[in-house]
């Protein structure tokens, strides 16, 4: 059975992208598989993270995407 994590907060600015982001990642180092989904479209900061380290020629080992409708 997966395990869901959340990182939320109403507060914007403190955080809550680049936590999701590095968790993901210190998860998949670890051999674990994790998939990151940004609940928020609008702004997709998680998305924009990866997509900016994928163009930097070190992309993301876990899936970003945003929530399906």
């Amino acid at each position: 059975m997966p395990t869901v994590l959340a990182i939320t907060s109403d507060k914007g600015g403190v955080g809550k992208s680049t936590l999701a982001v590095h968790l993901a990642g210190a998860l998949t180092e670890r051999g674990l598989k994790a998939v990151l989904i940004d609940e928020d479209g609008r702004v997709g900061t998680s998305l924009k993270w990866a997509a900016r380290a994928t163009q930097r020629g070190c992309p993301c080992h876990f899936p970003s995407c945003l929530p399906m409708t």
